[in-house]
């Protein structure tokens, strides 16, 4: 389950400006990205995806929000009860769906 997961990151590099679908993928990767967490997978996982898409696409801009994105949900408290995981999940994904659409107006 944490290569599919994290096998996301890999393939849904962001452009700079946001669109409908951008926003969408955005909330697909902060999803995965708080899942991966959730489950238990090394920050330096994440990390070393992140710089791997990097090096293949070269989008600066997609590194910096993914690597942004991975500190905050790293920063965050860890929960057992499945019921603060999927809140602690909303939120997070609530945060950069908002984020986007409030950048794509």
């Amino acid at each position: 389950m944490k290569k599919l997961l994290l096998s996301f990151l890999i393939a849904a590099p962001l452009a700079a400006n946001a669109s409908m679908s951008e926003c969408y993928t955005l909330l697909q990767m902060s999803n995965v990205i708080m899942k991966s967490k959730q489950v238990g997978v090394p920050i330096t996982q994440m990390i070393n995806f992140n710089e791997q898409q990097y090096k293949e696409t070269k989008d600066k801009n997609s590194h910096d929000l993914v690597d942004y994105m991975i500190r905050d949900a790293y920063s965050q408290a860890d929960y057992s009860s499945q019921t603060y995981k999927d809140e602690q999940l909303n939120e997070f994904n609530a945060k950069y769906y908002g984020m986007c659409k409030e950048q794509s107006k």
